[in-house]
């Protein structure tokens, strides 16, 4: 039964699976990140914090979660139990998108452009860059095959593309405008 105040999601944005099969909401205006399990008919809390959730993004047995202007990581090697193994130093804006891929976290952070995160060692991140952005960059895709970041930013309307080739140094590809 999820219908009671306490289990209640308002303004859910992000979701991120763990091999277990548990879901992991981050619910924005609640502050916190939820975990549904499939064989529990209610909900428990992975973590409630100041500040508004945006983001989640699962690679490996990491879970990585934007809560305010900060990106939390969660070990989930024991879905059970998750585990808050570490967190980065405040961006200049609130995480809007993550995404991972070979040790480095791309967060959109809004007013703050596109930051690049070491997060090979999940219990000690360490900040690499930040890339601004010509908007407020608002969602992050990864596409694996071709080694491309792409960054919807609003304002001016836009698609970014990134170079992944160097992750720790994306360079900057091109752009589309959406109107």
């Amino acid at each position: 039964e999820w219908r009671n105040e306490n289990t209640r999601l308002s303004n859910p944005i992000g979701v991120a699976l763990d091999s277990a099969g548990n879901v992991y909401v981050t619910d924005s205006n609640n502050h916190r990140v939820s975990k549904f399990m499939p064989t529990v008919p209610a909900m428990e809390y992975l973590n409630q914090m100041g500040g508004i959730s945006h983001a989640s993004y699962r690679a490996g047995n990491t879970l990585y979660t934007g809560i305010g202007n900060r990106l939390y990581l969660y070990d989930l090697s024991n879905p059970a139990q998750p585990v808050k193994v570490g967190q980065t130093q405040a961006f200049s804006g609130t995480v809007q998108s993550v995404v991972v891929t070979g040790g480095y976290a791309y967060i959109a952070s809004m007013d703050g452009g596109v930051v690049v995160v070491d997060v090979s060692v999940p219990s000690a991140p360490v900040f690499v860059r930040e890339m601004l952005t010509q908007g407020n960059p608002q969602a992050l895709a990864l596409d694996a095959a071709s080694g491309n970041l792409f960054v919807l930013q609003n304002g001016p309307g836009l698609v970014s593309k990134f170079d992944l080739t160097n992750p720790a140094s994306p360079v900057f590809d091109g752009m589309h405008w959406l109107n």
